[in-house]
């Protein structure tokens, strides 16, 4: 399979073919007399005369200013310095007429204080914004030169926009815009499609059942050292306090528990607003009823809620009951209610007052009593790849403490899949014990999204895990979109650094398996990524397209292989491991479509792998596999999933053709001789000529 997508890669056009024209900028070199800003706003100082401020997208508060010491050239740069970042990001814009069917090219220069982080794009105009091309340079003391690349499909009033996401100072000098003919062309020559094209996000819609009920150890770090939330938390369980104003620390209670097993302490120290949660999500057929129960022990007087509440908003309580007879001895208590329309369900304790109590011996089951019976279906046979994240399988789930590994959920996940499925696991996200930054808080846990502070833990990570799955686990990501803080924190050399040590580490222990880059959602990162050189400890370009409607992926795709012609020469295969279209919104008989068409296109664009995110409901980002209400029965988005696949499993692209009218002709070379022809049109309908 990959021999003949390895041939496929190696069609990209060069980066330029044709002359470019000079986009008309006023001022790109920052001269003249700056224009002073209202004072006593929080962004103040001068802007360089053509360039405009874009305050009112984000809350910042922001300094500009004209530099005369040591412009790129000229006389001054304009720099920028932002001190404070409470939503959204600074701008500095500029308006650019641009014209469909040419490749546009944005580069600058930029130094500024070590750590902070520029980014420039060409963004079109509304209502989508959508960025045209985009690159983001973590600046230093020298200057440097970025470059920008993307292509233009309709006619547009674009912007050249220059922002800051945190705090930090740059100086920018000489932008310069340019244009040349070029759309983007998809990818004509594609060898037979293997199952390994059809990939799966899986996600935790597994988890129909109770995990660890009895507080057992190992015990993980409940939040930042210092934090409000403080303390150790048994796996499997979560606080869900961040979004209130409290002081929780968690802790194992020693006293001994009737039966066996742990008990879970909680202190609640402050309650200044809201309430502090304990929680953990199960996924159940909707509109049946279940049981929660538990032991609890606690501070006299002290109101403890235990619930079952709906997962997602508005968080109502399926069934509640306050306890106020709390003491020092074990009792037990249970509450029963019938699941509402989604099914995604919190088994929650919480109180809002100072206080202590604990935890134990928790059971979920059906009001009768019984076990819960499995309801939720793993992606079934089609699927060649199954890609695990967001799937209780990160690095801070695999090892919440030094040395006591969790392998149960995974191991999970291995007996689940399907005869003939390959797994890629996505490798990352450090337990907090590990982490560079402990006090980084995200959905992963406290550090999770930065790199190890020692790269021996990393190594012994990355060591026991491929030992462990030799064999099982066909690909390893080396993390997931690393241009977004969300999921990454650290620099772009430690990203490198834990690149090229896993590569090492994997390649020794099960030379078989596939090293996929960590995946951005960016051309700009990747091409930094790339040009560090990431592809030198890889085996397949790893990105991320999501796309609504599923066209605009052509574009994203498109300006990934222009990067790809910069920094790939090895032609390494591009996937797009994660990805959708569409959203809770979109109607069923569009979500059919969007989820065919989306393959379509990836396809037809030079992505040999794509993986839906995710086998589940509805999300923000993509239509869902199966209905909020009944995890066991399948959407039409999922049944039109294996109709492309029938379609596309053992042919052969043989061309893509999109004619003025938007309408999408994907020929293909059919086994057995013949030939199949797939028609489209996203706007409507549309009439064609059949061969």
């Amino acid at each position: 399979m990959l021999r003949c997508l390895l041939a496929a890669v190696l069609l990209l056009p060069a980066p330029a073919l044709a002359a470019e024209t000079l986009v008309p900028l006023a001022n790109p070199g920052f001269e003249g007399t700056y224009v002073a800003l209202p004072t006593g706003g929080p962004v103040s100082g001068e802007t360089a005369p053509g360039w405009d401020h874009n305050s009112g997208y984000g809350d910042t508060t922001t300094l500009y200013s004209r530099e005369t010491t040591n412009p790129h050239s000229g006389s001054a740069c304009q720099a920028i310095t932002v001190s404070a970042v409470r939503d959204g990001n600074l701008q500095l814009i500029q308006g650019a007429a641009l014209k469909a069917g040419t490749v546009v090219t944005l580069t600058a220069w930029l130094r500024g204080e070590p750590g902070a982080v520029a980014n420039l794009a060409v963004q079109g105009g509304p209502p989508g914004y959508a960025q045209i091309a985009g690159t983001a340079l973590a600046v230093g003391p020298k200057w440097q030169r970025v470059l920008a690349q993307g292509y233009v499909t309709a006619d547009e009033q674009a912007a050249v926009v220059i922002s800051l996401n945190a705090p930090g100072r740059i100086c920018i000098d000489d932008v310069r815009l340019t244009t040349r003919p070029g759309k983007p062309a998809p990818i004509a020559a594609f060898g037979p499609i293997a199952q390994s094209f059809f990939g799966i996000h899986v996600s935790n819609f597994q988890f129909n059942r109770l995990r660890n009920p009895t507080f057992a150890p190992p015990r993980r770090s409940a939040g930042a050292e210092g934090a409000a939330i403080s303390g150790e938390i048994a796996h499997d369980w979560d606080d869900n306090s961040e979004w209130a104003d409290v002081a929780v620390r968690y802790a194992s209670d020693p006293t001994p528990v009737p039966g066996g097993g742990a008990g879970q302490g909680v202190t609640i120290e402050r309650v200044t607003s809201g309430r502090q949660q304990l929680r953990q999500g199960v996924r159940v057929v909707a509109g049946r009823s279940y049981t929660f129960t538990a032991l609890l022990r606690g501070t006299l007087g002290l109101a403890v809620e235990m619930l079952i509440r709906n997962a997602d908003d508005p968080y109502n309580a399926h069934a509640s009951r306050t306890i106020t007879d709390l003491d020092g001895g074990w009792k037990r208590y249970s509450v029963t209610g019938k699941v509402g329309p989604s099914g995604r369900i919190d088994l929650m304790f919480g109180a809002d007052q100072p206080g202590s109590y604990s935890v134990a011996d928790v059971t979920f089951t059906t009001d009768a009593g019984k076990p819960v019976p499995p309801g939720v279906r793993f992606p079934p046979p089609g699927f060649g790849l199954l890609r695990l994240w967001d799937s209780g399988t990160t690095w801070a789930v695999l090892e919440p403490v030094p040395g006591q590994w969790q392998w149960a959920q995974l191991d999970r996940w291995m007996a689940a899949r399907q005869p003939g499925q390959a797994v890629m696991l996505t490798l990352g996200q450090s337990p907090t014990w590990a982490s560079s930054d402990p006090a980084w808080l995200t959905y992963n846990g406290a550090g999770a999204a930065a790199p190890p502070k020692n790269i021996a833990d990393w190594i012994n990570y990355v060591t026991k895990v491929a030992t462990r799955y030799k064999g099982r686990i066909q690909f390893y990501e080396i993390w997931n979109e690393p241009n977004d803080k969300t999921f990454y924190a650290g620099t772009l050399d430690q990203l490198m650094e834990l690149t090229r040590t896993a590569s090492e580490v994997i390649r020794k222990i099960d030379p078989a398996a596939r090293i996929v880059t960590a995946p951005p959602y960016t051309p700009g990162y990747l091409e930094q990524y790339l040009a560090a050189g990431a592809a030198s400890y890889a085996d397949i370009i790893g990105y991320h397209v999501y796309a609504t409607p599923p066209e605009e992926a052509a574009r994203q795709l498109a300006n990934v292989r222009l990067v790809l012609a910069r920094r790939n020469p090895a032609g390494k295969p591009l996937w797009d491991t994660e990805g959708g279209s569409g959203d809770g919104t979109t109607l069923p008989a569009k979500a059919r479509t969007y989820m065919a068409r989306k393959y379509l296109v990836d396809l037809a664009f030079g992505a040999s792998h794509f993986g839906w995110y995710g086998w589940g409901p509805d999300t923000p980002y993509a239509v869902g596999t199966v209905p909020q209400g009944d995890p066991r029965e399948q959407t039409p988005a999922a049944k039109a999933f294996f109709t492309v696949r029938g379609w596309l499993l053992g042919a052969a692209l043989s061309g893509t053709r999109i004619d003025a009218a938007g309408s999408w002709r994907i020929t293909l070379d059919l086994p057995g001789g013949k030939r199949g022809l797939v028609l489209w049109n996203p706007s409507g309908s549309a009439r064609f000529t059949l061969p």
